[in-house]
């Protein structure tokens, strides 16, 4: 016995290789959404960056574009602080599902998204964000009113949106990434003894 005890070859890879799978698959997740916001807003003729003003709201206060004496910076810190979130909230949320629901297909899986990705922008969005924010600039002693600026600033569409993609590239790119390894051959298995 090699120290599986489920017969179960997936439960093999551990703990360890879910939390990287999961960060991986997350950050990727972020940058899908980022983009899609970015053409979103251009599309709807506003600030291809918005997503990444409103992030910058977080830790720089009301407007924290305008007047910035480094915009550079300030973009990619909320670019920075938009692929950690997506790291911590993700991964968690990949282990789990993978633990449970590893065998689902596509159709299952695309349902778990849409309302994982729902109860997570609730979740994020009215019972995190509405308090952390606040907090947060104040922690930091940021300049101006010290209020949940994402909240004021993101359209609740746009948010909703955003975390429902989020999550469902986040439970359907493992499923491609299985269905990807089972065409193509493992390194030796081809070769001739």
């Amino acid at each position: 016995m090699n120290g599986n005890l489920s017969g179960d070859p997936a439960l093999a890879r551990g703990l360890s290789h879910g939390v990287l799978a999961g960060t991986i698959v997350s950050i990727y997740a972020a940058l899908f959404t980022f983009a899609a916001n970015v053409v979103g807003a251009s599309i709807m003729g506003l600030n291809p960056f918005e997503l990444l003003r409103v992030y910058a709201t977080f830790f720089m206060g009301g407007s924290p574009i305008d007047g910035a004496p480094d915009i550079g910076v300030v973009l990619g810190m909320a670019m920075g602080l938009h692929l950690a979130t997506a790291a911590i909230v993700g991964m968690p949320l990949y282990v789990v599902h993978d633990a449970l629901f590893r065998r689902h297909g596509f159709k299952r899986r695309a349902v778990h998204g849409l309302w994982l990705g729902i109860v997570m922008w609730l979740v994020n969005y009215y019972a995190l964000l509405s308090w952390l924010q606040p907090l947060t600039l104040r922690l930091i002693g940021a300049p101006g009113e010290a209020s949940p600026f994402i909240l004021q600033t993101m359209p609740p569409w746009v948010a909703a949106l955003t975390h429902i993609c989020f999550a469902e590239i986040v439970l359907l790119v493992p499923l491609l990434w299985s269905v990807a390894a089972s065409v193509i051959p493992v390194a030796g298995d081809s070769q001739e003894a």
